[in-house]
């Protein structure tokens, strides 16, 4: 992967635990202005990543719009069924995230 190891420690945190993908939002002008109608079709106000809230009022109901944003990229039945996999896991506690390469073995 390109642009070094910070690159891919951000990349993995990403798609394995609850790191902020809006970085990559703002680049990706097809996903920055398909937002507005994705949300609309969604009945919401607003899009956020439900790991990064601090706080919510039992009240609160959550629309997963993962897969309206997935087909933006037209993806292949292969690809859909990895994703799909990957929204049925949980993530890795980004805590348990270690950036230290693993002991070596005496």
């Amino acid at each position: 992967m390109g642009g070094g190891p910070g690159l891919e420690i951000r990349a993995h945190l990403q798609t394995y635990s609850t790191g902020s993908v809006t970085n990559l939002i703002e680049k990706m002008k097809k996903m920055k202005t398909a937002l507005p109608r994705v949300a609309k079709e969604a009945g919401v106000s607003v899009i956020i990543s439900k790991w990064q809230i601090a706080y919510e009022d039992p009240s609160v109901e959550y629309v997963d719009v993962t897969p309206n944003l997935v087909k933006l990229f037209n993806p292949s039945d292969e690809m859909l069924k990895i994703i799909e996999s990957l929204c049925k896991s949980k993530p890795f506690p980004i805590e348990k995230m270690s950036m230290a390469p693993p002991p070596k073995k005496d």
